[in-house]
């Protein structure tokens, strides 16, 4: 077993290297702008070498035929993502890609058909599945694509997130489903920022939006993999707290933007790090206050869930969701007073 790890590391630094020195001859490289945080171009490869790797893992190990699907459709996602950085695609392009990628698994059995609350409350969504699905994953897309924009945020949303699922199962079933699979992730996650964040020689990378999207796209799946299990997770709510930050961070930036009269899929510098950046706490420090605010989401909802009850604890998820827009809101506001 840990020889296929060992050739699983020794096969991602190898494509880091490649693709560094291929991007940097090709500058494919993220320009700096006065809606970016960084001073210099940075290669936007992340997200292949961590696809690129995963599809490597699939000849490693063998993981459920719907797993292996979602891996291969994903491609669709990251070819998106990879021409978006470098020739900003069309949104309706974008979305068109998107529901192509999903068509394709939706047609393997990957599909919002029920869900389920508490034992006594079942929501039938019927013919309606198929566009709750799509809505679904192509919402948490976005919300994971808003979340690459300071280093180490995404991918450590991404370890919490896939170790909320992870511990969940395991609390349930007593047992770690589809181990390697999880395993493969943390391992390239764990080199992903040790890239991100230049370990190496300095050589700082970023995910690009093939990486951010790659991540949002595939983890939607992987949830609807585990609820359509039955018998993986206690309740279909405890699925919604393994994201409950991205979801959070997604629906106050799109709120705020749509109250200022914008469109809330153009990028500007309203996300909550980037109101904390303003606010001059630095990169580490915000890392860590999202990452501990995710950890507590996901500690908490577990606790309503398994203590109280499925539906207390998506009534609070609401509330803090709710709360969260507010304060986002009027963080906003303070900050645009104090800066003039």
């Amino acid at each position: 077993m840990m020889e296929q790890y060992f050739f699983l590391v020794l096969f991602n630094i190898i494509v880091f290297i490649l693709l560094y020195k291929f991007s940097r001859s090709f500058n494919l490289t993220d320009k700096p702008n006065l809606r970016k945080i960084h001073s210099e171009p940075i290669p936007l490869i992340g997200g292949l070498i961590i696809y690129f790797s995963i599809i490597f893992s699939m000849y490693l190990f063998e993981y459920p035929e719907q797993i292996n699907l979602i891996i291969v459709y994903s491609g669709i996602i990251v070819l998106s993502g990879f021409l978006d950085d470098f020739s900003e695609l069309k949104v309706q392009t974008r979305i068109i890609l998107i529901f192509l990628a999903s068509y394709f698994l939706i047609s393997e059995g990957l599909i919002l058909t029920k869900i389920i609350i508490s034992d006594q409350l079942t929501i039938n969504l019927g013919a309606f599945g198929l566009i709750f699905t799509v809505l679904c994953v192509a919402g948490l897309t976005n919300a994971f694509n808003f979340l690459d924009g300071l280093d180490g945020l995404l991918i450590s949303q991404v370890i919490l997130s896939y170790g909320f699922l992870l511990i969940y199962t395991y609390l349930f079933i007593n047992d770690f489903f589809i181990l390697n699979f999880f395993i493969t992730i943390f391992i390239l996650c764990f080199f992903g920022i040790l890239y991100n964040f230049g370990i190496f020689k300095n050589l700082k990378i970023f995910l690009g939006d093939s990486g951010s999207t790659f991540f949002g796209f595939s983890f939607g799946f992987l949830l609807i993999f585990f609820s359509n299990q039955g018998n993986l997770i206690q309740s279909d709510v405890l699925i919604i707290w393994t994201v409950a930050y991205p979801i959070m961070d997604f629906t106050s930036t799109v709120i705020r933007r749509i109250m200022n009269k914008k469109n809330p899929f153009q990028p500007d510098m309203t996300h909550f790090h980037h109101l904390l950046h303003k606010y001059n706490v630095n990169k580490y420090t915000i890392l860590t206050i999202i990452s501990l605010i995710s950890l507590s989401l996901g500690v908490l909802g577990y606790i309503t869930t398994v203590y109280l009850n499925s539906l207390i604890s998506l009534i609070i998820f609401i509330f803090i969701t709710l709360f969260f827009t507010f304060f986002s809101i009027m963080f906003n506001n303070y900050l645009k007073k104090s800066t003039k």
